[in-house]
């Protein structure tokens, strides 16, 4: 009699823990699936700066980039200049 109920305890007692940890387990995986966890905040918060530095380094490539155009604008327009300028004294020296 002793036995069989120090038995039965025994699995009643072993079965409920492993019952408990199933069920933590179980909220665990849910909430990771779900994405509440901590890790998930923390990824999707590593995501969104990413993105943020991934878009301010396109934004200054696109600066970089309009640079040169600029300044080829500016020589195209200093160099119109010195022709006009060249073609004003030569109509001068010829009046």
């Amino acid at each position: 009699m002793f036995s069989d109920a120090f038995i039965w305890g025994l699995g009643v007692s072993c079965g409920g823990a492993i019952g408990l940890i199933g069920f933590v387990l179980t909220l665990w995986a849910m909430q990771w699936a779900s994405g509440k966890s901590a890790q998930t905040a923390a990824m999707h918060n590593f995501n969104e700066l990413t993105l943020a530095a991934l878009r301010n380094r396109n934004n200054l490539i696109e600066d970089t980039n309009e640079a040169p155009c600029r300044m080829a604008d500016v020589m195209e327009e200093r160099k119109d200049d010195l022709r006009r300028n060249e073609s004003n004294h030569l109509n001068q020296g010829e009046t």
